[in-house]
């Protein structure tokens, strides 16, 4: 009973803490695609990139990349590249009742479920393809690509990205945060910017990962997405000297390994109880009820991450992990 306790005020939005702002003064950008900015060094070096705002309700990313701009951080060496997405989602986002920040992910489709070529050269609708294939030419050309998230629910931050070694040897390089989630094959319902194509080639050296900083609209997960950045961008060099922040505590990551991505058959599909993030549930309890069918944990120590708050037939429901040792 006290653990559904605890899961059910896990599950349980929590209350605004920031707002989201103007940001129009950074709209012309410097590159001729809206919120898009590219500072080149000069000197030889990476091609490193940052994106905030991939969903609307994501502030956080919004908050580490304006105070970027803001600061004149310009490359050492190699070039940067700063972004701001799906802003159509953010200023919808503003416009409303903050207490409806989970409306307000994407417009018309998930933006990273939208990267791959199905949806870039067959949807040409949607806000969302039609910003992904403004921001394709800054994507494609990056070495190496920091994508700011936040969750609904999870307090807890988390790197999260393909398992190849060189995703993983970027986390613990970055240090911050100590856990780390990795994929095992496209999981999700379309193909995410960390997997698209030089990111999720085995054989090629870029390298683009995710960060989810903590939940949607608190004033912890934008602290945390500014120190990841810092210690992105200092990894690869791009920080003048002086600017990078120090170490970070060092010790074992806490890694867990995506299994299974749960979408259900039904519009009406819920959640069996209320779950907290990162609970590790045993094989055969059951998870969702999606109309007469009953979907259980299909392994033990089945870990329960990024459940939606709501659940939608043929839609990304909840995401399940196993823990690496």
């Amino acid at each position: 009973m006290a653990g559904q306790a605890a899961g059910a005020a896990a599950m349980a939005i929590p209350p605004a803490e920031v707002l989201p702002r103007d940001i129009s003064a950074y709209r012309e950008g410097n590159t001729g695609t809206d919120y898009v900015f590219r500072f080149d060094s000069g000197r030889s070096g990476p091609a490193v990139g940052v994106a905030g705002l991939t969903h609307g309700n994501e502030i956080c990313g919004m908050t580490a990349v304006t105070a970027l701009l803001d600061a004149g951080i310009r490359p050492e060496r190699g070039s940067l590249v700063l972004w701001l997405g799906n802003v159509a989602a953010y200023e919808r986002l503003r416009a409303d009742d903050p207490a409806n920040q989970t409306l307000h992910r994407f417009v018309d489709r998930d933006m990273n479920r939208a990267w791959g070529d199905d949806v870039v050269h067959g949807d040409r609708d949607s806000v969302e393809a039609r910003r992904v294939r403004e921001l394709l030419p800054f994507v494609d050309g990056l070495d190496s690509l920091l994508d700011i998230h936040s969750t609904t629910f999870c307090e807890r931050p988390f790197f999260v990205g393909p398992g190849l070694p060189r995703n993983r040897a970027l986390a613990d390089a970055i240090g911050v945060p100590p856990t780390q989630v990795f994929m095992r094959g496209s999981q999700y319902s379309g193909l995410t910017m960390a997997e698209r194509g030089r990111f999720g080639d085995p054989g090629a050296q870029a390298t683009c990962i995710a960060v989810e900083c903590g939940t949607h609209l608190s004033r912890a997960a934008g602290l945390v997405a500014q120190e990841v950045v810092l210690r992105f961008l200092a990894h690869h060099g791009i920080l003048p000297a002086g600017a990078a922040p120090p170490p970070a505590p060092r010790g074992p990551p806490a890694r867990y390994e995506i299994r299974q991505v749960f979408r259900p058959a039904t519009d009406g599909a819920r959640f069996a109880r209320a779950f907290a993030p990162f609970e590790e549930v045993s094989e055969g309890e059951p998870l969702v009820l999606d109309g007469e069918d009953v979907f259980a944990a299909p392994f033990d120590r089945c870990t329960i991450l990024m459940p939606s708050p709501r659940p939608a037939r043929g839609r990304d429901m909840v995401t399940l992990a196993a823990p690496l040792a």
